[in-house]
C-alpha cells in the first residue's frame, strides 16, 4: 500500500477536527457539571444574619458524644452493607456524555498520534535515500510542525486523561 504525503496530511486534518469537536464537548460536559454540583449547594457558612454564633463544639456533652459515636458506628456499618450490596449509581446523561467525550477524545488522540507515526514512516519508505541522510525523528518532528495544533491538542488530551486517570484510582485505592 503506497500512501501519498497529500493522503496523509489530508486524514491528519480530519483527525484534528474530530479530535477539537470532542475536546470541546468534553470541556462542555465537564463545566455543565461543575455548575450542577454548584447549583445544590445552596447553603452558605457566611450567611449567619449577623447573629453571634457560638459553636456547638465549645461545650461539650460526653454522654451525647458517646451517643453519636455509636449511632455514627451503625451507620458505617449499614453503610457499608449498602455500598457491598449496589456496585455503582447510576451516572446522570451529562456524565455519561461527559465520560464517553473524553473517551472519544482521548481515543481520537492517540488515533492521531498512530497515523502520525504512521504518516512518518510512509514517509520514510516514499524517499529511502533520504532517510539515511536525515533521522526519522526529524521527519516525525517535522510532521508535528505542520500540524501544530492537531498535535498539542493530542498532547493535552493524552495528559488530561492520564491525568485523571491517575487521580481516580488514587481516589478508589485511599481507605476511608
Amino acid at each position: 500500500m503506497n500512501v501519498t504525503p497529500e493522503q496523509v496530511d489530508t486524514w491528519l486534518n480530519a483527525l484534528a477536527w474530530v479530535l477539537a469537536a470532542c475536546t470541546l464537548l468534553w470541556i462542555a460536559t465537564s463545566i455543565i457539571g461543575h455548575l450542577h454540583r454548584r447549583n445544590y449547594n445552596l447553603t452558605k457558612a457566611d450567611a449567619s444574619g449577623g447573629k453571634v454564633v457560638r459553636p456547638d463544639f465549645l461545650d461539650v456533652d460526653h454522654k451525647a458524644r458517646r451517643e453519636a459515636i455509636r449511632r455514627g458506628e451503625q451507620y458505617e456499618k449499614q453503610l457499608d452493607a449498602r455500598e457491598a450490596a449496589a456496585l455503582a449509581p447510576p451516572a446522570t446523561a451529562a456524565e455519561s456524555a461527559g465520560r464517553w467525550a473524553r473517551w472519544a477524545a482521548t481515543g481520537t488522540a492517540l488515533f492521531t498520534l498512530a497515523g502520525t507515526i504512521l504518516g512518518t514512516l510512509s514517509k520514510v519508505s516514499a524517499f529511502d535515500q533520504q532517510v539515511q541522510q536525515v533521522a526519522t525523528s526529524d521527519f516525525f518532528v517535522q510532521t508535528v510542525r505542520d500540524h501544530k495544533l492537531g498535535a498539542t491538542i493530542a498532547v493535552a488530551v493524552i495528559g488530561a486523561q492520564i491525568v485523571l486517570f491517575v487521580q481516580a484510582r488514587r481516589r478508589t485505592s485511599s481507605p476511608r
